[in-house]
């Protein structure tokens, strides 16, 4: 079988999921992923659908804050075998030093990213993909998840200062202040928690160096395979998205930014059994689906973004994608 981008950047569930089932099962065909991922506690997800199935279902939930609803709900016993790691570190400094480096186990093509300055610190969230482009709800999840694991493990309550998304501020941020007891902002440059420095030595209540050391071993192993494909990855559909904006992509071209040999750019794609035509396609699909939904964008400039150098040519691929003109599917969304 052929993998397109759906399929390459994975996230893995442990028993993350399953404490969600009754609400996302209904939505798994829509999005294309198997009911597996409510049984197998070492399922690979594709990132991209996981990311729809959350926006799917708060649409058709009409649950505006499905993300943060979730994400407030966390513990870390729902990450298996890695929330175990999480939770016998020694401090809160331990874990976002962990998650800064090892979150990639978790979620590939993402990042954690920890930063201390002056009086401050702050631990922030973001998606590499460029392919995923409509993540409010996993964005959500993730710094609310973040900040609910250090509730549940901190010897002490840690003192927010403030919360940042980078995404448009929603029709209600009233669970959202309520959540975190602090100033929320939102088009701000990165998706972070902001706290004040003494939280970082603040002790865990479930400190284990035994288990701690017993699992060294197997993550570092995970990080080694995981960060290698997701780098990779990620840097493939940065210049793929990037070069189609600027009139169009072909392999010589990708191979060329990426710093290799055309052959070297071929074996590469073999060992992930990734047909390279079918990824541009898979990715042109992903970010069609995003800008027909914003009303400033005309099918012109969707097109000249996509890298069709005519707007009839992205009128067609379109309509073979979902079976509607994008004038149509704008129609379906009340444009």
């Amino acid at each position: 079988m052929i993998n397109t981008s759906s399929e390459l950047s994975t996230v893995r569930l442990e028993l993350l999921d399953k404490k969600y089932r009754e609400c996302l099962l209904p939505f798994l065909d829509e999005v294309g992923i198997s009911p597996d991922i409510f049984q197998d506690p070492n399922y690979e997800c594709s990132l991209p659908k996981h990311v729809a199935l959350l926006e799917v279902a708060a649409k058709k939930l009409k649950r505006n804050n499905l993300g943060l609803q979730f994400g407030r709900q966390v513990l870390s016993t729902d990450f298996g075998v890695l929330g175990q790691v999480i939770r016998s570190h020694k401090t809160v400094r331990d874990i976002f030093i962990w998650l800064d480096k090892y979150f990639v186990i978790h979620q590939q093509s993402s990042s954690i990213s920890f930063n201390i300055s002056n009086e401050r610190c702050s631990i922030s969230y973001q998606i590499d993909d460029p392919s995923i482009i409509e993540k409010r709800q996993d964005t959500e999840f993730s710094i609310a998840a973040i900040h609910a694991l250090i509730l549940e493990l901190a010897q002490e309550k840690p003192q927010l200062i403030r919360v940042d998304f980078t995404h448009d501020r929603p029709e209600s941020i009233i669970e959202h202040q309520d959540f975190f007891e602090r100033p929320v902002y939102f088009k701000q440059p990165k998706n972070c928690l902001i706290y004040k420095n003494n939280v970082l030595d603040f002790q865990l209540k479930t400190s284990n160096y035994v288990i701690l050391d017993a699992l060294k071993s197997y993550i570092e192993e995970l990080h080694k395979q995981r960060s290698t494909t997701s780098d990779f990855i990620t840097q493939l559909n940065i210049v793929i998205s990037r070069q189609l904006g600027n009139g169009g992509t072909n392999l010589p071209r990708v191979a060329e930014e990426m710093a290799m040999s055309t052959r070297t750019l071929q074996r590469r794609l073999a060992l992930l059994d990734i047909q390279f035509g079918e990824h541009i396609e898979e990715l042109r699909k992903s970010m069609a689906l995003h800008y027909i939904t914003k009303k400033q964008c005309c099918l012109t400039d969707i097109a000249l973004l996509l890298g069709y150098s005519e707007a009839s040519s992205f009128s067609r691929a379109f309509k073979r994608w979902t079976g509607s003109t994008p004038g149509q599917y704008r129609k379906k969304l009340h444009y």
